[in-house]
Order: structure tokens, then C-alpha cells, then sequence
């Protein structure tokens, strides 16, 4: 049985969706982060989980109890912002025993509870600083150890590394790992930020306009986008207009003239090949490039489902270039890897 499931959760704001008829399961122990650009929901769905809004229809349960039946306390939830929220006037070890007061845990063993939760993060020799004494790294730990220290049943970050540069993120990334590993919380992430999503995930759910466009493990996502949202969003990538149609037993996508096999159903009529820069490779020869035995597509590049017919998402026609006359080409590119194909916009 699923641990944490969102049942077709809908918040509106008056006319406009935030989050759109959105369903997932969560198993316990996962890390699964909510991902897409800004606008897209997900902060509204972590916000929901925690009971700082309630939502317009839908259902979120946690471990076969009604989540949304609960007030935000009582919840049993642990949560990590973007600013760290840490009382400047209390020493790191304060900051973490504030739950557990709230809690009425008795001094003895708040003590001690604090003390292995500084040890968790690293800080075991930090507890008597105050958070301006400390880095953005450090202030972001004993963040972290306070949601830790109350041992919650799920653990919500939202956006918890945007305010630490490039060095200090990557460091934190490990870092959570490594923590979320060592006591196995189940942890629900929101993120703009790809890397960190395919670093720290179990799983990824890729949101746009409200609407959960994938969820799959990170690298699937990657190498077999849902959508032409998906394939532009994670990473870099390169759109060809085609045609699909069916051939023999199976199906293939028409671009410039070559036929490329695909191993999805797709209905007939326009759609795009996705292929990535790290796929393309340049061989020589005098004879243009093309699928044959042993070298055609298995995974990437792939084809998706192209809503916009024979034009380019932005709406232009698909550009020409002529080639100009006498100019030479010193060799060909051909793709690496293979494809198949995957319904979507």
C-alpha cells in the first residue's frame, strides 16, 4: 500500500487552476521531488500536504490516514523552507529544541535528542552558535536537524538549497542524501532546479501549468521524455519536425527523408524526434548518414507527439536552408543511440 497518496488534488484561485486533478503515490522511504518552473504548482501541492491551504477537491492521505482531516500540527510533519527560518536570537541547539519543547519532551531527553540530530548533520561541535556566527550551509543544517529532530512521518523542503551558491549546493545535495539514506524519512522535495532534482531523486514528478506532465526516476525521464516539455526542460535537446506513420508491424518517424523506427504507439500524423547533443556524432564518409542494421535507435534520440502540427511550438513555420551550390561537406552526422516513441505535447 502506497504511503503517501494525493487523490485528484485541485486548488483553485478563483477562475484560475494552481494545481489540476493531480494524482501520485509515494512509497515510504522515497525521495521524490516536485519539479518544473515557476508557476507550475508545486509549491501550492507541497502546501496543501502541509495544511497551509486547503484544497478545492481531492484527497491527500499518509499512511492510510486522512491527512486533510488534521490540522497543520498535528499533522506529524516536518518542513524545511527556503529562508531556514531560524530564531536569530537562539543558539543552533535552541533552534532544533524548539520543537520539542513545543512538544513538552522532557529536558533529559531533549538534550540528547538535540545532540544526535547536530550529529546527523554534521554539527555535533555547533550547537552553542547563533545563526549569524554561521554560513548559509551551516544555518541550512540546523535547519534540517530541527525538522529531523521531532522524527516526522514525512518530510517536506521547499526549494531548501536556492539560497547557497553553486559549491556550497552540490555539497548539500550529498549531504541530504547521504542523511535521507542513513534514517530512510520519506522526504517530498520541490525544486525548479533539474540537477538537483536528478541528483537527489528517487523519483521525479515534472510538472507544467498545474498538471503532472511525467513522473518516472530521473533518468528515465531524461532518456524517454513523456512530452516535448519534458525533453526541453531536462536538459539540452534538439526537436525535428516528422511524420508518423505506420510501417509493417511496427511504426516510424519520417524527418527530412529518413525513416526512424520507434518503439511506442503514436497515432498517425505529425510529431517530433528528440535528440539530444550527446547522441549526435559525426562520422566520415562521402554518403549522407541514415539508420541501418546494428546502429539504428534503441534509446535516444526518441519521438514525441507534436500538438502543433506541421509548425514549430513557437508557432513559425519549420525553417529552410539551402545548402549552397559548390559547397563541400566534410563529413556526416548520424545519430547515436536509438529511439521510440512517447505521447505528449
Amino acid at each position: 500500500m502506497p504511503y503517501l497518496v494525493l487523490d485528484r488534488l485541485t486548488k483553485r484561485f478563483g477562475p484560475w487552476v494552481a494545481v489540476d486533478n493531480l494524482s501520485l503515490t509515494v512509497e515510504k522511504g522515497e525521495l521524490v521531488s516536485l519539479l518544473g518552473p515557476s508557476g507550475c504548482g508545486k509549491t501550492t501541492t507541497l502546501q496543501m500536504i502541509a495544511g497551509f491551504l486547503d484544497p478545492s477537491a481531492g484527497r491527500v492521505t499518509l499512511d492510510g490516514a486522512d491527512l486533510l482531516a488534521r490540522k497543520p500540527n498535528e499533522r506529524g510533519l516536518g518542513i524545511v523552507f527556503q529562508s531556514y527560518a531560524l530564531f536569530p536570537h537562539m543558539t543552533a541547539a535552541e533552534n532544533v529544541a524548539f520543537g520539542l519543547e513545543m512538544r513538552g519532551i522532557p529536558r533529559a531527553d531533549r538534550d540528547r535528542m538535540v545532540r544526535d540530530a547536530l550529529q546527523l548533520v554534521g554539527l555535533g561541535a555547533f550547537g552553542d552558535r547563533y545563526p549569524r556566527r554561521m554560513s548559509g550551509g551551516q544555518q541550512q543544517r540546523v535547519a534540517l536537524a530541527r525538522a529531523m529532530v521531532i522524527k516526522p512521518s514525512l518530510l517536506l523542503l521547499d526549494e531548501p538549497l536556492s539560497n547557497l551558491d553553486a559549491k556550497m549546493r552540490e555539497e548539500m545535495q550529498i549531504e541530504l542524501r547521504r542523511i535521507q539514506r542513513s534514517v530512510g524519512t520519506t522526504m517530498i522535495l520541490v525544486t525548479h532546479d533539474q540537477a538537483e532534482a536528478m541528483a537527489l531523486s528517487d523519483r521525479v514528478v515534472i510538472m507544467n501549468k498545474g498538471r503532472v506532465e511525467q513522473v518516472a526516476a530521473p533518468q528515465d525521464a531524461y532518456d524517454n521524455p513523456a512530452s516535448a516539455f519534458v525533453a526541453n526542460f531536462l536538459g539540452r535537446t534538439n526537436l525535428l519536425q516528422g511524420v508518423v506513420r505506420r510501417d509493417g508491424a511496427g511504426r516510424r518517424i519520417d524527418v527530412a527523408g529518413t525513416a526512424w523506427p520507434v518503439a511506442a504507439e503514436l497515432p498517425d500524423g505529425p510529431g517530433l524526434l528528440t535528440v539530444r547533443p550527446e547522441k549526435v556524432r559525426f562520422v566520415d564518409g562521402g554518403r549522407r548518414a541514415g539508420p541501418r542494421p546494428g546502429a539504428g535507435l534503441s534509446g535516444n534520440p526518441m519521438a514525441v507527439r507534436n500538438p502543433h502540427g506541421g509548425r514549430r511550438p513557437d508557432g513559425d513555420p519549420p525553417a529552410r536552408r539551402p545548402n549552397p551550390a559548390g559547397r563541400k561537406r566534410a563529413g556526416h552526422a548520424r545519430l547515436a543511440g536509438g529511439g521510440h516513441a512517447r505521447d505528449g505535447g
